[in-house]
């Protein structure tokens, strides 16, 4: 075969696979490459207790995904005032309470907002932090090792 036709023939294969890839991407053949749809946290059900008595908040792994090191950094509960001030506590992280698995629960002591205990209206949310799972292979410039923060729960007390 001479250039000028095996030049031809490549050019004609490779547009070929791009146009088919286009479709695949395009048609769902294949998963999508979009950093929204393809971001996915944990599916898991976290109940939060607050004792204003002890001055402590317990978070429950109720059901769902185990949350393991792999994926997580930590579990935190973030606790808001009316007034907006914020305090975060970890619950559990990769040195104390990884793998968090149903069943499992984890204690804050003296928990304070605003350098008070927590009082009626204040709010406290129990976030997930971890690594997003990368894209596939087949999706050009994957977002790495990002991580993400997603709220689990999240109860107001009073």
């Amino acid at each position: 075969m001479d250039r000028p036709v095996a030049a031809k023939a490549v050019v004609a294969l490779v547009t070929l696979g791009g146009v088919l890839g286009a479709l695949s991407v395009v048609s769902g053949a294949v998963g999508p490459c979009s950093d929204d749809l393809a971001f996915q946290g944990p599916t898991t059900e976290v109940e939060v207790t607050v004792d204003t008595d002890e001055r402590a908040v317990e978070v429950t792994h109720v059901d769902g995904d185990v949350l393991a090191e792999e994926w997580t950094l930590s579990v935190t509960a973030v606790v808001s005032s009316e007034t907006g001030t914020t305090s975060e506590y970890v619950a559990v992280n990769a040195s104390d309470g990884l793998p968090f698995e149903p069943r499992g629960s984890a204690r804050i002591e003296n928990v304070t907002v605003d350098g008070r205990p927590l009082s009626d209206g204040d709010e406290v949310r129990v976030v997930w932090r971890g690594h997003e799972r990368p894209l596939p292979d087949y999706c050009l410039g994957s977002r790495g090792n990002a991580t993400a923060r997603v709220t689990l729960a999240r109860s107001t007390v009073g």
